[in-house]
């Protein structure tokens, strides 16, 4: 069984999601100040500026669809839009800019 951290803190940030875990309260206070110190060179890198987030309906089922992004095991970036209905789980992949490909 997995052990978790004693403490864990989560921060949505636009359409980011900010992980932070650790043993300690200072710990986790580092922790979550270097990931947010890291959400904002990865904006920078790929030119990324919030509220510019296009909309998109799903191609399935046309229901709403939310722009997502992260990094995957083998530490590559990716952004998509995610289709809202459970259901359906439609993806439509992006490019850097929130383009679709």
């Amino acid at each position: 069984m997995m052990e978790y951290p004693k403490f864990q803190v989560s921060h949505m940030d636009g359409g980011d999601q900010v992980v932070a875990r650790a043993e300690t309260a200072d710990e986790l206070l580092y922790n979550i100040t270097a990931a947010m110190e890291t959400l904002k060179q990865f904006r920078q890198k790929y030119n990324m500026v919030q509220n510019t987030i296009p909309e998109y309906n799903c191609p399935t089922c046309e229901g709403e669809m939310h722009f997502k992004s992260g990094t995957s095991k083998s530490g590559r970036a990716w952004w998509g839009y995610f289709c809202n209905n459970r259901e359906c789980k439609g993806v439509r992949w992006a490019k850097a800019d929130k383009t679709l490909k």
